[in-house]
């Protein structure tokens, strides 16, 4: 089944065309650091990365009940989620970020391991592949990874659903031009704006690699000239946020995803 969507933001569209495979529907791009210019990549074989580029993969999972890829730490807290259909995209997120780490070097699936920061952020820890950097996300029935070569990277998916209090979260988690575009609008279009600013502050706590300990309130983000987005930190995030490229992006009526990766490479490792 094939099925296309508009990748879109202010200034850039491209085809979105899901394909199926034994995971699921699947489909991937690659965006150049610093525009808005999404390509689509291969749906099978070896996968390379420029430096200035992030790789984006999606997939809408099959209903498999195992996955043999996953670690024994992995497969703990999978047995942790109370409800099935949690425990089963937890493993089919996992299990996909290994096959297309895979992708990107030759070791298997289940030969990926990891090291944490002390937030608990995960990152490769395959001596000669560090250089490798991933995040990852899902939600209800879409997962999502970004790849990058020395630069931090946080990624986020989220299906739209109806919010009884969404003006009310809205002024939890918004601030200033965030709060103000959120309220000014209603209906679908204020669903859009909501679920836009939500991935970018999600992206951007995880691609700093402290989740929630970071203030939400702290950082808000505007829409830039060029088509991305521009991030603004206060003095307490220690943090510039000019040195953040910031995309977000509508995968279809009803789902979105955000991405933010460093405008500069963190290391001068070699890359793949």
């Amino acid at each position: 089944m094939t099925e296309q969507f508009s990748l879109t933001n202010k200034s850039h569209q491209a085809p979105l065309t899901w394909q199926a495979t034994e995971q699921g529907e699947y489909n991937a791009f690659s965006n150049t650091i610093g525009t808005c210019d999404n390509t689509p990549l291969p749906q099978h074989g070896r996968l390379y990365l420029a430096p200035d580029q992030v790789h984006i993969h999606l997939l809408r999972p099959a209903e498999l009940t195992t996955y043999s890829s996953l670690s024994s730490a992995e497969q703990t807290r999978a047995q942790q989620y109370k409800f099935a259909k949690d425990r089963i995209l937890y493993q089919a997120a996992h299990h996909f970020l290994r096959a297309t780490l895979s992708r990107y070097a030759e070791i298997a699936p289940d030969a990926w391991y990891y090291s944490h920061n002390q937030y608990g952020k995960p990152a490769v820890a395959n001596p000669g592949h560090t250089q490798l950097q991933f995040n990852l996300s899902h939600t209800r029935g879409l997962i999502s990874c970004a790849i990058s070569l020395n630069r931090a990277v946080g990624v986020d998916v989220e299906s739209a659903r109806p919010l009884s209090d969404l003006v009310g979260i809205s002024h939890r988690v918004y601030v200033g031009p965030e709060l103000a575009d959120v309220l000014a609008h209603s209906g679908a279009a204020q669903d859009t704006r909501f679920y836009t600013y939500w991935t970018l502050k999600e992206s951007y706590i995880k691609a700093r690699g402290m989740g929630l300990y970071l203030p939400l309130k702290q950082f808000h983000f505007t829409a830039a000239d060029n088509g991305l987005w521009q991030l603004h930190c206060a003095a307490e995030l220690n943090d510039n946020g000019k040195h953040w490229h910031c995309q977000a992006l509508a995968l279809s009526q009803s789902d979105y995803l955000a991405c933010i990766v460093a405008s500069q490479p963190t290391s001068t490792e070699p890359t793949l």
